[in-house]
Order: structure tokens, then C-alpha cells, then sequence
């Protein structure tokens, strides 16, 4: 010690201890910019994931029989595992990633250091298996063309052109080939993944929902959060040159206008109403359309695509791509997801199929075409399949039930792990058609036994856990598996009137605080007219009138309580929006300082961000008789019932806020053919994410009407995302009529004109940004840490060079 000491000096010691440690920080900075380096480049270009985890399988492994695919005999140490993805092939692992916006298929991957070490003279080649293809015939070919290779190496990855549609729903396989041509190993064989931002939402606000079948405006009227719209694929397509236009690999496809603009309709009507839109992909099996599995007409009410023809694997990617890239914006609505078919397991009823293997497949490769072409314009839409509430899932089921639905979840999750290169994720929806403690209209009488033993055959309110537990277990067992699952109720034929009510509002509460459940669907397609006897009750069951609009039924329960009904109830827990009055104002309140135009038609405002909703034939700037330029809105009074209304829209791509113009007058009018004056309702809806401040007005035909209304308690509380007119006859009334409107004024009673003004362009501004921000602070995460480490890294180097210099400094004197 004295040696160093008298060697280096007290302070040369100092001096270099201090350099040392400041060497160790250095090679840790730099590490971290490495480390953030490498996330940010994976995160960017969707590069191997959990390389590690990630395992792959032999090619003589790969097409096994469908009952070895559900887990019953997999190792004991792969059903403890937390996650398991089946394999048996650890040699070389790899991504296989659909660029949708440079039109690449990216491979990215690892050999094993012992693999590397074993085949120096080996080399990596990609190979593309065409859906039409097997894969023992491209790579054991020797005439047989790779799309790329290059010499082994511990990394690699090579890039693909997509040349056509076929090209992103073919299989891609990387394989080790020696110098003397032999394939020495196979990689396993992937389809491209797409980004997904897929997560289920739980949120009990998405929970209420209907089957939306037609356009009858009672449909929309009972205000759901969740709207199921079927979409048959036999009606997409137009012989007319009139349609839609759409191109696919240089082939012109035009789409039915007609029944495109009904869906532009129902889509829009429900998005500005806050509601999560599903599009539930049916296909009706006496349309002897090309995408039958056979060319005679069946006896199903649905079918399944024949996905063994290349031609119809392009017309399903076409239809979603077309459908998915159309309901991507807020001017025609979004889209949540869809829904695969309807009671896939029930194949003698349903889906012509004989071979469970083949039909799993081809279920597993629907959802890969129509997740790859919806996910690329809506990454955060989910994939659902439909099947019964049969109960399978349980040992009690009947062992001679040809189609399990519970081995069927569990073997197309199976599939998604072992050829899907991500995760797949995805969801499942069960269809009953049973009424709870089979209530009908000649129980009510006596009432509503509650100890009424259930039949455990199927899945139902009292034993739904039973399904979220099936979910839990097959979590720990894929990667790709349904964490969530909607519930639709088929209302029976004779089910109406208080039978009908009682039967809805003990599922609502039934199902409510299933963990895994995300939305209670109601399907009036059987019974159409029931939706009028459940209006008001799907209307306010979720706010704060929900408690009294269902006291009422508890008598036929022969109870005074609903916690004596569902156990654990808590009417706090089911009011998850808000529905109330506005403040209307006879006259506006004095001293009113300033006011802003948000809309004025009578001047140069266009229709740009107004929508026609059910009921609506024709929405346009055209001349009113009564108020001059304004935005019309055309209607037939014989199609609206006596509670039905026609629906016009304001939607804007941001949320509008009205703190500082509480106060609104409306001008507008209704005109018709006839000279004697009518009388009609017209509802003014401020909507906020399902919360609704609506006021109604009384209006006579022939007459300019300002509605005064007083906006404060929502405007305190929440931003306007939408606003939503609707107009109902109140009278015996025939023939076409016109909602006018010409102008909407807010009115402050602090601020004058130019001081509105500027604060209004100030707020819309702010929201804008915060928008913005919210969407691009993940992309800018890694940025900003990579750019303080830098900076970390200078000041350390700069503290380096400064000691260093004066060490030599000190050497020197």
C-alpha cells in the first residue's frame, strides 16, 4: 500500500479511482443506449418477439388429427408452464411479420450458438408456400425456387415482396440446406402477423347491446353501447358498374351501393351514439353464391367459405379489407371487430361439414384472412367466433356430441400458436336461446320460481363461471387464446310483454360481474316487435333510473328487493352513464355578452361533418321555405311508428367543449306537403361516450322555431362528442317532410365575440394536441430516453476528459 502510495501521490490515487468509476458509468450508459436501441428498432419494425420462448416443430408433426390437438396429451410440464406454444424444435427461431405499408413480409431470426457451430457450411433459404401448395413439395424440389438466402449465420432476416393478395395468406418457411442440396432441417411453417393493439375491454359502459338486423329506428332508440350488425357476404357484391368501386390484384370489384349505404346508416347511427360497433360475417347457404362449399343450395341458415379455393380466399380478404378500411374514420364510424359466423359447432343445423380436422383449419385460417385484412387498417379491432352455449366444458357433457365447442376453442388456439407468427389474439361469442328460470307469460301468474333447477347441458345465467374458468385453463396453455367472451340472448318467438322484461333485467344483473364478460347482447331477429316492449328498459336499465324502470317487475319475482333476486346486487354498480333533461329555456337569460356560430347554413357552413341516420332518406343544403338556405333533412312520416324517429348526426373527429357558450338557441323548422299544420317531436341529444343531455320540442309544421337550451351541467362534466336530432310524427301524417335547420348559437354571459372566439380557437386547439400527444407518446418514449441517456453520456465523457487533463496537468508541474 505504501508502494501505491508513494507511486501515485494521495491525490494521483483520487484521481484514478475516479477515472475508473467513471469508465464503469460510461460502459453502462452506453449499454443502456444499446439496450433502448434494439427496443425501439424491434418495437418499429415488429421484429422476434420473446425470442426465446418462442419454439418450433418438426414438419412430419404438423398435420395430426384434430383430437390430438386439443391438450389432453400434452407433457405434464407444458400444462404447468404459464404459457405454452407446442413444438418440439428449438434449433432456430423466427418472426414472420406483414408490412402492410411498405408491402414486405419480414422475417427476422436466431440459430442456436450448438446449430451454428454444426452447419458452418450451411445455408438459410426462405421458401414460400402458396395456399394451393404442400410444403414437402416446394422445399424437398429441387427445381424449386427460394425467395432469398444467405450463408448461416447466428441472425438473420430476409425481406419479400407482397406482388398480390395471395402473397399475405400464404405460408412462409425457413429451412438449413447443406452444400449438397439436402434439406437438413425445417423451420416451422407461418403465416404473416399483422400489428395488433387488440386488449378486451372490460369497461361495464360497453356492456349493453342489441342485434341490429334492420333499420327500425326502435333499435337505436333503446341508446345500446354495443351494436351487433350482421353482414351476409352474398349481398356485398353489385353486377351494377353503379357500386362502390374497389381493386384487388388489378381486378375491379364493385361492392352493392344500396345495401353499403344501408350499413353506412346503421354503422353511424350507432357510432355517434358512443356505441362499439361488431360486424357479424354471415353467409347464406341458398345464395348459390361462389363462396358456398357446395354448388346446390343446403338446408343451413348459415355456411362457412370454402377456403380450399385460392379465388374465395381473395373475395373474403376483399370484403374485410373493403369493409375495415371504410369503417376506419369518424366521418362513416368505426368498427370495434367482428364476429366469425354463427354457431360454428352446430354443423348439422348450420355449417356443412364432415371432417373436424378440416373444419378447424379452415375456421383457424378464416380468422387469419380476415384478422390480417381488418388489422391492418384497424389494429385494435377483435376477431370473435360464434358458437352455443352448449356445455362442453364440464365432464358431464354428452360424449356423443360430434362438434364440441369447448375442443374447438381449444384446437384453433392451438392452430394460431403453432402457424400464426404472433399471437393471435381473439375472443369468443356464445349464442342461447333459452329464457332464465323458463319465464314466460303463464309463470307470471304464479310467479318466478328462483330455486327452479337449471339443465347444466348448456351454458346459462347460473352457471356462466363454468366458461370463464374454461378460458382460464386454456390461458395458461396457449399463447393464442380468447381471455373474453359476449353473451347474445335470441329472444324465443312467444316471449314478449313483462315475460320478456323480467326474463332481460335478470340477465342484465345476472351476467353483469362476470370477470371475463364484456358485452350482454339482446337479438330481436326471432321475434322483431319485442324490441318495442324493451325500449325504455335497455334505454335506462344503465343509469340512474334503472332501479325504478325495474322495481316494477320484482312483484313477478314475488320480492321487494332485487338483492333477494341476484346475489351480491348493488344498484350503484349498473349505472354506468348518464340519461337526463336538459334545462329547457323559455326565454335566454339578460345580459348576455357575446355569442359564437357553431353552424350556420344560411351562410357558407357545408354538411361536412352532419350524417343521416336511420329514418333519413336524403341530408343536404337545400332552400327552405321558411328559413331560406339551410341543411335538410328528408323523411317518409308512413315509415315511423307511432315511438319511432328519423336521425340526423353531428360528429366530429375531436370532442367539442361548451364551458364557455352554456347557453344554445337553435333555429330550425319542419316542412311537409301538406298545407294543414302537423305536429311533430324533435329531440336535440348532447352526447359524451354514451352520457346523454337530451331536450325535446314540440314543433308545428310551417313555422321557424327557436329551442333555447341550457347546457352548463354538461358542459361542466363532460365534452360534446356528438349531437344527434331526431323527429317523430305526432299525428296521423303521410307523405315526405323536411327537418330544416338553419343555425346553432352559443351565448356566454362573460365573454364578448372576440374574446369567444379566441378562446374557443384556443380550446379546440388544446384538444386537438392533447389528442395527439396521447397517440404519439408511446412512438416518442424511447426517443426522448435514448436522447437523455446521450446526453448522460456526454457529461460523463466531459468529466473524463476534465480530470484526465488535469491529472496531466499535475504530471507535468
Amino acid at each position: 500500500m505504501d508502494y501505491v502510495f508513494n507511486y501515485f501521490g494521495k491525490e494521483g490515487l483520487k484521481l484514478k479511482i475516479i477515472r475508473i468509476i467513471s469508465i464503469f458509468l460510461t460502459v453502462c450508459m452506453l449499454s443502456t443506449v444499446i439496450c433502448n436501441s434494439a427496443f425501439a428498432e424491434v418495437s418499429e419494425d415488429s421484429e422476434l418477439d420473446a425470442t426465446e420462448a418462442v419454439l418450433t416443430e418438426p414438419l412430419e408433426d404438423i398435420n395430426e388429427d384434430f383430437d390430438d390437438m386439443a391438450s389432453d396429451d400434452m407433457p405434464e410440464e407444458a400444462v404447468e408452464s404459464e404459457k405454452y406454444i407446442s413444438s418440439s424444435n428449438a434449433e432456430t427461431v423466427y418472426s414472420c411479420v406483414y408490412d402492410s405499408q411498405k408491402q414486405k413480409i419480414l422475417i427476422n431470426g436466431s440459430v442456436t450458438h450448438d446449430t451454428f457451430i454444426n452447419h458452418r457450411d450451411y445455408t438459410i433459404k426462405l421458401y414460400k408456400i402458396s395456399p394451393e401448395e404442400d410444403v414437402n413439395s416446394v422445399i424437398y424440389n429441387p427445381q424449386a425456387n427460394s425467395l432469398a438466402s444467405t450463408e448461416i449465420s447466428i441472425k438473420f432476416n430476409f425481406t419479400a415482396d407482397v406482388k398480390t393478395v395471395e402473397d399475405i395468406f400464404s405460408q412462409y418457411v425457413v429451412v438449413l440446406v447443406s452444400p449438397d442440396g439436402t434439406v437438413d432441417y425445417v423451420g416451422p411453417q407461418f403465416y404473416p402477423s399483422v400489428e395488433s393493439s387488440y386488449l378486451p375491454e372490460y369497461d361495464r359502459r360497453a356492456y349493453k347491446g342489441v342485434f341490429v338486423s334492420t333499420e327500425e329506428s326502435a333499435i337505436f332508440q333503446s341508446e345500446p353501447m354495443v351494436g351487433v350488425i350482421p353482414v351476409y357476404f352474398d349481398k356485398l357484391i353489385s353486377s351494377s358498374s353503379t357500386g362502390y368501386l374497389y381493386s384487388l390484384n388489378n381486378t375491379n370489384v364493385f361492392f352493392n351501393r344500396e345495401y353499403i349505404d344501408s350499413l353506412d346508416r346503421s354503422i353511424r347511427t350507432l357510432y355517434s351514439s358512443g356505441s362499439k360497433v361488431y360486424l357479424q360475417f354471415l353467409l347464406t347457404s341458398g345464395s348459390k353464391t361462389t363462396l358456398n362449399l357446395s354448388d346446390e343450395a343446403g338446408t343451413a341458415a348459415y355456411d362457412i367459405p370454402d377456403l380450399s379455393s385460392v379465388s374465395v380466399m381473395n373475395e373474403i380478404y376483399s370484403y374485410c379489407d373493403f369493409l375495415s378500411d371504410r369503417y376506419s374514420t369518424y366521418e362513416k364510424g368505426y368498427i370495434s371487430g367482428i364476429i366469425i359466423g354463427k354457431n360454428l359447432d352446430d354443423v348439422s343445423t348450420y355449417n356443412n361439414f364432415e371432417s373436424k380436422k378440416d373444419y378447424v383449419e379452415t375456421l383457424a385460417l378464416y380468422g387469419i384472412i380476415a384478422g390480417v385484412a381488418i388489422r391492418k387498417n384497424i389494429p385494435s379491432a377483435d376477431i370473435s367466433y360464434s358458437f352455443t352455449n352448449l356445455n362442453t366444458y364440464q365432464d358431464k357433457h354428452d360424449p356423443n356430441i360430434p362438434f364440441k365447442p369447448s375442443e374447438m376453442i381449444e384446437s384453433i388456439s392451438k392452430y394460431f400458436d403453432e402457424f400464426y407468427s404472433d399471437d393471435f389474439d381473439f375472443s369468443v361469442t356464445i349464442e342461447a336461446y333459452h329464457s332464465p328460470l323458463s319465464i314466460s307469460n303463464e309463470m307470471l301468474g304464479e310467479g318466478i320460481d328462483l330455486s327452479l333447477v337449471h339443465d347444466e347441458k348448456y351454458i346459462v345465467e347460473r352457471n356462466l363461471d363454468v366458461f370463464s374458468n374454461f378460458l382460464n385453463s386454456i390461458d395458461k396453455k396457449y399463447s393464442s387464446n380468447p381471455d373474453s367472451f359476449m353473451y347474445v340472448w335470441n329472444v324465443g318467438e312467444d316471449l314478449d310483454g313483462n315475460a320478456l322484461c323480467c326474463a332481460y333485467s335478470y340477465l342484465y344483473y345476472k351476467f353483469f360481474n362476470n370477470s371475463r364478460l364484456t358485452s350482454f347482447i339482446v337479438n330481436f331477429e326471432n321475434n322483431p316487435k319485442a324490441i318495442y316492449d324493451l325500449i325504455n328498459l335497455i334505454k335506462y336499465i344503465d343509469t340512474e333510473k334503472g332501479r325504478d324502470v325495474t322495481s316494477q317487475l320484482l312483484q313477478f319475482f314475488r320480492e321487494y328487493t332485487w338483492e333477494n333476486v341476484v346475489y351480491g346486487f348493488e344498484a350503484s354498480d349498473f349505472v354506468t352513464r348518464e340519461q337526463k333533461l336538459l334545462d329547457k329555456l323559455e326565454i335566454l337569460p339578460r345580459k348576455l355578452l357575446g355569442e359564437f356560430s357553431y353552424f350556420d347554413f344560411s351562410l357558407t357552413t357545408s354538411d361536412k361533418m352532419w350524417f343521416s341516420g336511420a329514418g333519413v332518406d336524403k341530408l343536404s343544403i337545400d332552400y327552405s321555405s321558411v328559413l331560406g338556405r339551410s341543411l335538410c333533412a328528408q323523411f317518409d312520416s308512413k315509415t315511423l311508428s307511432g315511438i319511432d324517429y328519423a336521425y340526423i348526426f353531428s360528429s366530429c373527429e375531436y370532442p367539442e367543449n361548451y364551458v364557455f357558450t352554456p347557453y344554445l338557441t337553435w333555429l330550425l323548422s319542419i316542412e311537409g306537403e301538406n298545407d294543414t299544420p302537423e305536429i311533430f317531436e324533435v329531440k336535440i341529444a348532447y352526447e359524451s361516450f354514451g352520457n346523454i343531455y337530451e331536450l325535446s320540442e314540440i314543433v308545428h309544421t310551417g313555422e321557424a322555431q327557436y329551442i333555447h337550451m341550457n347546457l352548463s351541467e354538461f358542459s361542466r362534466k363532460h365534452m360534446v362528442d356528438n349531437i344527434r336530432v331526431s323527429v317523430r310524427p305526432m299525428s296521423e301524417t303521410e307523405g315526405e317532410y323536411r327537418l330544416c335547420l338553419s343555425s346553432i348559437v352559443g351565448k356566454s354571459a362573460d365573454f364578448d365575440n372576440e374574446e369567444l372566439k379566441l378562446k374557443i380557437e384556443e380550446e379546440r386547439l388544446r384538444i386537438r394536441n392533447s389528442s395527439a400527444q396521447i397517440s404519439d407518446s408511446s412512438d416518442n418514449a424511447n426517443d426522448i430516453l435514448i436522447f437523455i441517456t446521450v446526453i448522460l453520456i456526454a457529461v460523463m465523457l466531459g468529466v473524463m476528459l476534465f480530470f484526465f487533463l488535469k491529472r496531466e496537468d499535475q504530471y507535468k508541474e
